[in-house]
């Protein structure tokens, strides 16, 4: 799968990708390809190298064991911890031989969460990618997320002690990277949100206008939303339908977010005469594709589709969000896991989206939503995002941030 190559003027960078969900494999994707090949040997380390992402990159390419989307989601979904310490131990043996292999400059990784003992072990400099609301100096958000302890309480009581509640749920989650830290003599870190944000260089894909921290240690630096889109174009038919003056609604639930709530979404917005562009992240849905009103493909343009729809409606999750963003759209966020709770309730703050529950959802709730979506003032805000989001362009932040190691 790969060659070996001799650049002793190159930095050497070793990424590191969790292909749990998409957007964890899409966001090192995209900061790679930003890499100059006369300045940067770039090497990426993936289970899966999927041809709609990786068929034109010319950056070596190794494979290495992940648990699979379907573990990962069920683990999200009944609340347990998403690693337990066998699989952490075995990411730690791997990633360690192939740092050694390699002897990289610089390791940078996405959710690989065992990276922190790898690289100290390999002595090796770690840059951390990962969302500005899981520092520990973020403020919580006031929606609970999804959790087996606030199915028991309910979301009322859940919503009104999450604060509380939270040190609970957060030191059962982070018990097996402790175990594993302890294994190999690393300290164990105070907060579960330690283990996802700590790093020798912590990069925050986010704008820091919508994730305001109130300091940034020496080592963090805000890069900006790291954005990718498919290579696959919108049908003809749609793109027309937009110059015409018809209305699209931009429509995807990612590949960690759950299809059962698309029926309900398809047929709320089909009532209010929207057309949907409806992509499903490869995924197989039962949702009736007979439709005139309702385009559905595997993966789509996700940029341009949300450029020529009037809102997008997602699982919340920071990928498809800042997608939408990027482009001046406000977003319809149906958020199933904490990630994608803590970006939502971000977004819904600063007035460019909206959070339903999905415990709650029904076709009243969407079409309210709706109206709030097409305000002349949450379209201003999603606008005043956009233009944050250019300012903060990943692609010239991360590379100066590379050449500071």
């Amino acid at each position: 799968m790969h060659s070996k190559i001799h650049r002793k003027s190159h930095k050497r960078v070793l990424f590191f990708a969790e292909a749990v969900t998409l957007a964890h494999v899409t966001r090192p994707f995209s900061l790679a390809q930003c890499l100059h090949a006369r300045e940067y040997e770039v090497h990426f380390a993936c289970s899966r190298f999927d041809d709609f992402i990786f068929l034109d990159s010319h950056f070596l390419k190794y494979p290495i064991f992940s648990i699979s989307p379907e573990r990962f989601r069920r683990n999200l979904a009944i609340g347990r911890p998403l690693y337990d310490f066998k699989t952490l131990e075995r990411y730690v043996e791997e990633e360690v031989k192939l740092i050694k292999k390699i002897k990289p400059s610089v390791v940078v990784g996405d959710f690989r969460l065992s990276l922190s003992i790898s690289c100290t072990l390999s002595n090796v400099p770690f840059v951390n990618i990962t969302n500005a609301h899981w520092s520990p100096r973020a403020p919580l958000p006031p929606t609970p997320p999804e959790h087996r302890v606030v199915r028991l309480l309910g979301t009322r009581l859940a919503s009104r002690i999450f604060s509380r509640i939270w040190p609970f749920i957060a030191r059962l989650h982070a018990m097996p990277y402790d175990a594993v830290r302890k294994k190999y003599g690393c300290a164990p870190y105070r907060d579960l949100r330690e283990h996802y944000t700590r790093g020798d260089v912590t990069g925050f894909a986010d704008p820091p206008t919508l994730i305001p921290l109130p300091r940034l240690q020496i080592n963090e630096r805000y890069i900006g939303p790291v954005l990718w889109s498919a290579p696959k174009p919108l049908p003809y038919r749609m793109r027309s339908l937009s110059a015409v003056g018809r209305r699209l609604v931009y429509v995807t639930m990612g590949s960690s977010g759950s299809d059962r709530s698309l029926p309900l979404i398809i047929k709320a917005l089909r009532d209010l005469d929207f057309f949907l562009i409806v992509s499903t992240a490869g995924r197989r849905c039962l949702a009736s594709r007979d439709d005139p009103q309702v385009t559905w493909m595997p993966y789509v343009d996700g940029a341009l589709a949300a450029r020529l729809s009037d809102f997008v409606v997602c699982n919340g999750g920071s990928a498809s969000v800042y997608q939408a963003l990027s482009e001046g759209k406000p977003v319809l966020g149906i958020p199933e896991n904490m990630d994608q709770v803590f970006t939502m309730s971000y977004v819904q703050h600063y007035g460019a989206g909206i959070l339903l529950s999905h415990r709650n959802i029904h076709t009243g709730a969407i079409q309210s939503a709706v109206s709030r979506l097409l305000s002349s003032n949450m379209q201003a805000k999603a606008l005043q995002l956009s233009r944050e989001i250019a300012a903060h362009d990943y692609r010239k932040v991360f590379p100066e941030l590379l050449l500071q190691l």
